[in-house]
């Protein structure tokens, strides 16, 4: 991964509501291949990868849960 990988980092912040499903577009779409769930203030709250998605569906967790 090069910088250039790093420059929309902005693209992979979800708030805590964002659902599941949103996360998975949001890993789907951008190439950090990590989700950074942040509050208003920009506060980092977590993180979501694609190994914790993976684990969630084998769960068979709701996809329209927030990811918090």
């Amino acid at each position: 991964m090069n910088l250039d990988s790093f420059v929309n980092w902005r693209e992979a912040v979800l708030s805590p509501t964002a659902t599941l499903r949103e996360a998975i577009a949001n890993l789907n779409s951008t190439t950090l291949q990590v989700v950074l769930v942040a509050d208003d203030q920009g506060s980092l709250l977590g993180t979501l990868t694609d190994g914790d998605v993976r684990r969630s569906l084998l769960r068979s967790d709701d996809l329209d849960r927030p990811v918090v």
